[in-house]
Order: C-alpha cells, then sequence, then structure tokens
C-alpha cells in the first residue's frame, strides 16, 4: 500500500514536521474542519473478517489517538473509538487542536 497516496485520498494533505511517534508521520495529515488528524481504522472494523484498510479508515484528532493509545492492523494504526454509523467516530471537543 503506497501510505502517501493513501492517506491523501483521505484527508486531501498530508501532515509533516509533528511532534508524533514515527511511526505514525506516515498517517498525519490536516482537516480544515478537525486539525491535525492520524488516519486510523477504529477498533470495531478491525475485527470484521474481510477488513479494507482504504474503506474502513477515518481521521481521528492527533491528540485523541495519543491519549488513547493504538496498534497496527493490516499496516493501518488502529483506535478504540466510539463510532455511530451516522455520524461518525465521537470524539469530545478537547481533542481537536484547532479548539
Amino acid at each position: 500500500m503506497n501510505v502517501e497516496k493513501y492517506v491523501k485520498s483521505i484527508c486531501g494533505r498530508m501532515a509533516t514536521g509533528r511532534n508524533i511517534p514515527e511511526e505514525l508521520r506516515p498517517y498525519s495529515c490536516f482537516m480544515p474542519d478537525a486539525g491535525y488528524c492520524i488516519v486510523c481504522i477504529p477498533e470495531c472494523f478491525a475485527d470484521e473478517g474481510e477488513l479494507d484498510p482504504e474503506g474502513n479508515s477515518i481521521p481521528l484528532p492527533e491528540k485523541y489517538v495519543l491519549a488513547t493509545g493504538y496498534r497496527f492492523v493490516a499496516g493501518v494504526p488502529c483506535v478504540s473509538v466510539e463510532y455511530d454509523s451516522g455520524i461518525g467516530a465521537v470524539v469530545g471537543d478537547e481533542y481537536y487542536s484547532w479548539r
């Protein structure tokens, strides 16, 4: 998987020079409505039999990923996050870097 192409397809633009763990840097992006994010797979999708990293990945606030922890699944960071099929990930405002 071409990580740069993968991240750009989800976020549009990568973020560089972030002070985050080296292994997360290729997944770092900037979203105008969320600030600095890490492209991740929500844990609820990692348990599915046929995991599609590109189809199941979402940008999550960088602060949330660092605070709650992560593991790698199919080469992509995987994070435990509340996920609602109607609105997506449910993350507190305190984790957004632009607030």
